[in-house]
């Protein structure tokens, strides 16, 4: 989220939209593994970017070999913390500390983005 007007000598202002309060991944998961049509394997995520480090990975077979280094910065970050800070987006917004978000709540937008690309 951007804020700025037009006539506006201040700088721009950036809002991350983003729950403060993250959902484990094993949630996200197992929601993905229940509404996929095919069988998933879930592995531990070092395993998962050492596969996406391999050169011979296509880009644009597996598009998050792109966001390589971003996942590796949020693996370091571990689990439990937000990439980005909220602190000012929650003062502006506070709409968007909703709290954990469950697995009805997963299921439904992963069943939603599946429509588009498909497993």
């Amino acid at each position: 989220m951007l804020n700025q007007t037009l006539n506006s000598v201040e700088p721009l202002e950036y809002f991350h939209i983003e729950n403060p309060t993250s959902t484990p991944w094993k949630e996200i998961a197992e929601a993905i593994c229940e509404v996929s049509p095919r069988p998933l394997k879930t592995v531990p995520t070092f395993v998962w970017l050492k596969e996406l480090s391999k050169p011979h990975i296509d880009p644009q077979r597996v598009p998050a070999v792109r966001l390589l280094e971003f996942f590796g910065s949020l693996r370091d970050q571990g689990e439990g913390t937000s990439a980005l800070s909220c602190e000012s987006s929650i003062c502006v917004t506070p709409e968007l500390n909703v709290g954990p978000i469950g697995p009805k709540v997963i299921r439904k937008y992963v069943e939603y983005q599946m429509r588009f690309v498909p497993l």
